[in-house]
């Protein structure tokens, strides 16, 4: 299970994956803990989802929903 994080609606949030580990390691946000599938993914305010070697930019909306998920779309 990840990590929880709280982040603030109209804010900006930079999620680094430019390191070597994060190869073969997609991240994306979702409204679901499960990753491995985009069937839920969040792509409202994101710039470069499902990145393996840039950062991932999330302008988080208004109207997002109260919980979303940092997932990998492999696992």
């Amino acid at each position: 299970m990840t990590k929880s994080l709280t982040l603030k609606k109209g804010y900006t949030y930079y999620f680094d994956a430019t390191d070597s580990t994060t190869n073969n390691h997609p991240l994306f946000i979702g409204t679901i803990s499960t990753g491995g599938s985009y069937t839920y993914e969040y792509t409202s305010g994101v710039t470069n989802s499902r990145t393996t070697t840039e950062t991932l930019t999330f302008i988080v909306p208004s109207d997002s929903p109260s919980t979303l998920y940092y997932n990998c779309g492999n696992h």
